[in-house]
């Protein structure tokens, strides 16, 4: 009996994670694991790995462009607070 894995790729799939997600899933025993992978990019690394017949669906969060300084903005206060009210304590 196979386990079932879900990995998660939120970068570009370029280099870096898609890489080594790739590396990984390349090697991995399909005999006792079946992976599945969301990602939020299409890109070359993703396309090997669809090529190695692993189920992989595309999650788009329809951010509108415009938002995306945004969210960094938010991001970084979201950061802040946690070093502020969780770090120092």
């Amino acid at each position: 009996m196979t386990k079932k894995v879900l990995f998660i790729e939120t970068g570009s799939g370029f280099g870096g994670t898609g890489k080594y997600l790739f590396e990984l899933l390349k090697r991995l025993d399909r005999t006792r694991f079946e992976p599945y992978v969301i990602y939020a990019e299409e890109a070359p690394n993703i396309e090997k790995i669809k090529v190695l017949g692993i189920h992989a669906q595309k999650l788009s969060l329809n951010i509108h462009p415009t938002s995306a300084p945004i969210l960094n903005y938010l991001h970084l206060i979201f950061l802040f607070i946690i070093r502020v009210f969780w770090v120092k304590q």
